[in-house]
């Protein structure tokens, strides 16, 4: 993660979807998702309940 409230991450050449529960301390990371690849994503793609 970028800085410490990212806790989202999307890596845009695998479409790898990423929950990272400590923002950008180390470690933390679980992939939760595969989706396509290059889609553009931003915090507005995002609704979390």
């Amino acid at each position: 993660a970028a800085d410490a409230n990212d806790y989202l991450i999307y890596n845009n050449e695998t479409g790898a979807l990423y929950y990272d529960n400590n923002g950008n301390a180390s470690g933390g990371v679980t992939q939760i998702a595969l989706l396509g690849t290059q889609l553009g994503l931003t915090h507005a793609d995002f609704f979390v309940i």
